[in-house]
């Protein structure tokens, strides 16, 4: 999967049952802030603790959890 820098993210809580982590959900650049349907981890510590509900999110901080995107029917929007 390729993702441009800077695309536009949300910090939530990962969905993954059991898991604490904070993830980071992928918005579309075009509708800012509407749910783009996968979830991601974030690697930047930094990032998770500066309270920022959005920010650009360069593609080198983004790696899959789970292998599978948030809400599957938009699967192959995320995977296209």
């Amino acid at each position: 999967m390729n993702f441009r820098p800077g695309i536009l993210a949300v910090v939530k809580g990962c969905p993954v049952a059991g898991c604490n982590d904070q993830v980071v959900e992928l918005v579309s650049p075009a509708a800012p802030f509407a749910e783009f349907g996968a979830a991601w981890n974030c690697t930047n510590a930094r990032m998770r603790e500066s309270g920022f509900d959005a920010l650009p999110i360069p593609e080198s901080m983004l790696r899959p959890i789970g292998g599978l995107p948030v809400h599957d029917e938009q699967r192959d929007e995320v995977t296209a």
